[in-house]
């Protein structure tokens, strides 16, 4: 693996670029608030609505329904069904110019592939074959190719383990489109460079190209380079599009939650209260859903922090702190650590932080940040965090939402469930920009609601609102709509809940700038 030091040129002129940027234009146009238009709710139920993609072209709001096994087709400007696609084992969906790509996938082992479609009378112009277990499609900025992250997870038993990719499907003609398989096979002989720099590689008898498990895929403006989220890796792998091949796959580091502006509430059995404090633990930021922006030239991308762990029958890595035998120099107090009210019962991995091999714990990881993050990724394998929201998710909720804190399926009779895991589990991503401001829009599964941050200079965000209701469970996908292709005078956000069954557009209102009454008349 390649090792180049970051210039420190191309960082200073970041940074001074975040020192020179203009400020939110909120006192002419006015603070952004999200504003409910409309609501679907699918008979699916649970499942029902995940992934969401909104076609300018046709004002339609396609939504994957897993229940059902088709894709729901809503009127964007009032949430009608107006017609359900049968597609199969619907994993993600995306739009693009009247054109609709929908990822299908199969049975362990086997291929999946992409159904290519008209979105305006559903005709299906082609098939393409996929990888293995298409989990998320996109189309390039440009529209010429659509992306596909092949996540290629395991089987039960973890003796079928294919491979993860990403394919790259040619659409210029997309009844006759043209396949790419884009691979980590490269990578194999580099296993041990890319553990050594913090890349998780950990699957039993697992290559790196076996490991590797794409999971999302946000693309730059220039439609150049794809970015893809390798959530159980704890890595961004960065792609050319153009070359067709991986240039790097980039490590993210872990988060130290020992620090103040990192806690978190780590116990689900703490007397039925709120105990956000620092603790002597580090987070995997294990990425779900990522989205990407242009700053100054630069392509930052921005990361929902979400974390999972590998649990099957063949191979298991979570544990309870409580359960590990925790090192005596590393944990002088690892008996009250321990205790239920405390750490006791954070789950963390079995895979990490036995240093000497000792079986006994010098440091503890978690699974996810509970927080989103801004990275500058290099395709040489660096890494630069350049923000991450810290306890601000934990503390938001806690204030305004303290019946629901860290409740499983927003329902305050779960109140606290999820401390013990993934507190509110950050798993909905996405960006866009209206009148000069850039906005980062991220879904809490767990607790549910809608966070917004003015990201206009991504080194200084800034919070602007928490929407949340009762009807809308487990944010699961988030798609934003420009103003000048919205349905309505205002840019919006259609998001799909998958436990609530539920898909709801949301109007951004701007209020209180001296413009704001004429954008919104």
């Amino acid at each position: 693996m390649k090792v180049f030091s970051l210039n420190s040129a191309v960082l200073a002129s970041l940074v001074l670029a975040g020192s020179a940027a203009a400020g939110p234009l909120d006192f002419l146009f006015g603070t952004p608030s999200l504003e409910e238009a409309w609501r679907y709710e699918a008979e699916g139920g649970e499942t029902a609505c995940e992934i969401v993609s909104y076609d300018a072209d046709t004002r339609k709001v396609f939504v994957t329904n897993a229940a059902d096994e088709t894709v729901d087709v809503l009127d964007a400007t009032d949430g009608t069904l107006l017609h359900q696609i049968d597609v199969g084992d619907v994993n993600s969906v995306s739009c693009y110019e009247g054109l609709v790509a929908i990822a299908v996938a199969a049975e362990t082992g086997v291929r999946g592939k992409v159904i290519l479609l008209n979105a305006e009378d559903y005709t299906v112009y082609s098939e393409p074959e996929a990888g293995y277990l298409p989990d998320m499609v996109t189309f390039t900025p440009n529209g010429k190719y659509v992306l596909v992250a092949n996540e290629g997870e395991p089987n039960d038993d973890y003796d079928i383990d294919p491979v993860g990719s990403v394919s790259i499907i040619d659409v210029t003609d997309p009844a006759d489109p043209e396949v790419f398989e884009t691979g980590f096979e490269s990578f194999n002989s580099e296993e041990a460079a890319l553990k050594a720099a913090g890349v998780r590689i950990f699957g039993p008898g697992a290559s790196v190209a076996q490991d590797i498990e794409p999971e999302y895929i946000t693309v730059s403006a220039n439609s150049r380079t794809a970015y893809v989220s390798c959530q159980e890796n704890n890595a961004i792998a960065v792609i050319s599009i153009p070359a067709k091949r991986v240039l790097s796959i980039n490590p993210l580091g872990f988060k130290d939650h020992s620090l103040p502006e990192n806690a978190m509430d780590a116990s689900d059995d703490d007397n039925g209260t709120i105990n956000i404090q620092p603790w002597p633990t580090k987070g995997m930021y294990m990425p779900d859903s990522i989205a990407s922006t242009q700053f100054f030239g630069f392509t930052l991308v921005a990361s929902a922090n979400e974390g999972d762990a590998r649990d099957y029958d063949g191979f298991a890595e979570e544990e309870r702190i409580k359960d590990l035998v925790l090192d005596e120099d590393a944990f002088p107090d690892a008996d009250e650590l321990q205790e239920d009210e405390n750490l006791g019962r954070l789950n963390v991995t079995t895979t990490l932080g036995d240093l000497d091999n000792d079986n006994e714990y010098e440091e503890l990881y978690s699974f996810g940040a509970r927080s989103f993050s801004i990275w500058l990724l290099t395709p040489f394998g660096q890494t630069v965090q350049v923000y991450d929201s810290g306890s601000d998710f934990e503390e938001i909720t806690a204030a305004q939402v303290p019946d629901f804190f860290n409740s499983d399926d927003g329902d305050s009779d779960n109140f606290d469930n999820r401390s013990d895991a993934k507190g509110p589990e950050p798993e909905a991503i996405d960006i866009g920009s209206d009148l000069g401001c850039t906005w980062a829009f991220i879904g809490l599964e767990r607790v549910g609601g809608v966070m917004v941050y003015d990201i206009t200079n991504p080194l200084n965000p800034s919070f602007v609102q928490y929407s949340r209701n009762l009807t809308d469970v487990a944010p699961e996908g988030i798609d934003f709509i420009s103003r000048s292709n919205s349905p309505f005078t205002e840019p919006a956000i259609v998001v799909a809940h998958e436990v609530s069954g539920t898909t709801t557009l949301f109007k951004i209102k701007r209020t209180g700038g001296l413009l704001s009454r004429l954008l919104n008349n």
